[in-house]
């Protein structure tokens, strides 16, 4: 049995240190077969280029992933700890009833242009968002395009108009909704008659 110091791997996150037997086999010229075991310790690695960046900046109430991954055998053991040392708590989500935020809610246009208009919701449960116009449902047509832009438990929910029209005129209302509630927003679409003026020199 041979034991052996294997140099140390630091990586510029390296925070634990794992203990490996591997265990050779080998077969002499002269058929005979030894077997031997080493031993060693080696610091894990941290692989810096498949994990977080040391600093990320979020916003207060957002959600954000770290990841952090390192090599070595055995597989080491990933333990996620405060730098003020304390404890991390896991909480499961919350069941929140849906909230809409609406960035602009009136909107000028040109008549003969597109205009897209915005809402933002959230809830948990997952909530079902779609558009209303004139008390009745909008749906992917020629005349409208929708797209909800889903991540975790927000809905970014956008609405095109196509070929603004006088008859497109009018309040425009984002609807979200699960079993813990619904609630919705407006959004006014006017034409912007300043587009429209036209200059003429004599």
């Amino acid at each position: 049995m041979k034991y052996c110091n294997v140099p140390e791997r630091r990586g510029s996150n390296d925070i634990c240190s794992f203990f490996a037997i591997i265990f050779f086999q080998a077969k002499l010229q002269n058929d005979d077969t030894e077997q031997f075991s080493s031993s060693f310790s080696v610091p894990p690695h941290i692989i810096d280029t498949e994990s977080t960046q040391f600093t990320v900046a979020v916003r207060e109430n957002q959600n954000i992933s770290l990841t952090c991954k390192a090599d070595g055998f055995p597989i080491p053991k990933i333990i996620w700890r405060r730098e003020d040392g304390q404890a991390i708590n896991v909480e499961r989500q919350k069941k929140v009833s849906p909230m809409i935020y609406v960035p602009n809610q009136l909107v000028g246009a040109p008549l003969g242009t597109d205009v897209t208009v915005h809402c933002h919701a959230e809830a948990n449960p997952r909530a079902i968002s779609y558009w209303m116009y004139n008390g009745v449902m909008l749906l992917p047509s020629k005349k409208y395009a929708t797209e909800m832009i889903e991540n975790s438990y927000r809905t970014h929910m956008k609405l095109t108009v196509r070929d603004l029209q006088e008859a497109d005129f009018g309040n425009y209302r984002c609807i979200s909704k699960n079993s813990l509630g619904e609630t919705e927003g407006s959004i006014r679409l006017y034409g912007n008659v300043f587009s429209e003026v036209r200059f003429i020199f004599v």
